[in-house]
């Protein structure tokens, strides 16, 4: 197995009329990614959220942290999350 690290990015996903969608902007800069969609609490308000979650290295944290700014800024957001966890991966 490989090291690898799981970055997650939460980001509200905000159906009306300023809605953006994430696939397009996860694209420019990862060949991969899941999206979950879910609901969450903001400031004790219930929203629709999407969880971002990329299998990548230490050395695409940079990626990560532009693409969250990228979800923020079109995505008018107040703010975005980003975890991050070492994982193992094994590809079959």
């Amino acid at each position: 197995m490989d090291k690898a690290v799981l970055y997650r990015i939460y980001v509200a996903d905000n159906t009306g009329e300023d809605w953006v969608d994430p696939e397009p902007i996860v694209q420019r800069y990862f060949q991969g990614a899941t999206f979950l969609y879910c609901y969450g609490l903001y400031k004790g308000i219930s929203e629709s959220s999407v969880i971002i979650e990329i299998i990548a290295g230490d050395e695409d944290l940079q990626n990560v942290v532009h693409l969250a700014g990228d979800l923020k800024v079109l995505g008018k957001q107040e703010s975005v999350l980003v975890t991050r966890q070492s994982v193992e991966k094994m590809e079959i």
